[in-house]
């Protein structure tokens, strides 16, 4: 940091103090936050940042051929299983790291098992860490988890599970803005070498609905939730991680309407946080209820993977196959 002209010892401090760690990271950081963080001038910021861009600019931005992308990916994507084999196939072989799943359904449709299931699976399958942000009062059940290993494992100790598990409890998520702030703390274990594989945010749209309501706020509303998902990919990427959010959705009172959203979701639902969370999530994936102990996921949009559902069952033993 110190390398780029005009900023010194001080200097690099205070851009650390907000997030600010590299070269590179002020050469793609935002005039006002630069501006703010030194108390200087918009004309100051910018100064900063292109000097850093012109000491960086070779290492900046990478360009390799699609063969090497498909090796990098090939070695480091992993996949983390639901507990259905079904369900898997579906999601091509299991929920993959460095993207960001959502699971968008009503209440009851199996979005929380299946965070419970993953976080598990990690732990016991995988032996990394899972991090689970709670958004809404006791989402987050322990007794859960040990139900579901105990009987993955009937010899697991489940002090060793929970140990593995790190939670961000509602009480501490009240609004968006510290929902944001949790992704922070989580970046920061990962920096401290926490080998965290899976994020699940349960549920992501919960405090956005609460916070923002009214269309007059629909603006920003937008802008936070480009942030947040800006930031999870960020974490994705860097850390090769799973982020797993779970999207409520409001019904459609007008039959035509339903017919329209049913096409296009699998459910006659919509999303709550509309196309902007479309667009953001790698994989979509909507779920409904079938009956009986049935329910049903749809991946209604992956960059690699076709439309296709699949049922799957949810016992006490935890997510299983029909």
């Amino acid at each position: 940091m110190e390398k780029v002209p005009g900023v010194g010892p001080k200097s690099a401090e205070k851009l650390k103090t907000n997030g600010i760690e590299t070269a590179e990271d002020l050469a793609c950081a935002r005039p006002g936050d630069v501006a703010g963080a030194l108390n200087i001038s918009m004309a100051k910021a910018k100064a900063l940042i292109n000097s850093a861009k012109t000491l960086v600019s070779d290492t900046l931005v990478t360009l390799i051929t699609a063969k090497e992308l498909a090796q990098q990916r090939i070695q480091t994507v992993k996949y983390i299983k639901t507990g259905s084999t079904r369900l898997d196939e579906i999601l091509g072989g299991g929920v993959q790291t460095d993207a960001l799943t959502s699971f968008v359904g009503r209440y009851g449709t199996g979005k929380t098992q299946i965070c419970h299931q993953l976080c598990v699976n990690t732990v016991l399958d995988h032996g990394e860490m899972a991090a689970y942000i709670e958004t809404e009062s006791h989402t987050f059940s322990h007794r859960r988890i040990i139900e579901m290993a105990k009987a993955k494992d009937p010899d697991v100790d489940p002090a060793r599970v929970l140990d593995n598990i790190y939670v961000v409890p509602a009480s501490e998520v009240t609004d968006p803005f510290r929902q944001f702030i949790a992704y922070e703390r989580i970046n920061t274990l990962l920096k401290e070498g926490k080998p965290i594989r899976l994020l699940c945010i349960d549920s992501f749209s919960a405090r956005f609905r609460e916070f923002y309501q009214g269309r007059e706020v629909s603006s920003e509303r937008s802008q936070e939730t480009a942030r947040h998902v800006g930031m999870l990919h960020n974490l994705a990427s860097k850390h090769n991680m799973a982020v797993v959010l779970t999207i409520q959705v409001y019904g459609q009172p007008d039959p035509k309407t339903q017919a329209a959203t049913k096409s296009k979701m699998g459910i006659p639902y919509a999303a709550y946080g509309g196309e902007q969370l479309l667009h953001s999530s790698t994989y979509w994936v909507t779920l409904d209820y079938a009956g009986g102990d049935i329910w049903e996921a749809f991946v209604m949009d992956a960059p690699d993977l076709p439309r296709k559902s699949a049922q799957f069952r949810l016992m006490p033993e935890g997510v299983r196959d029909t």
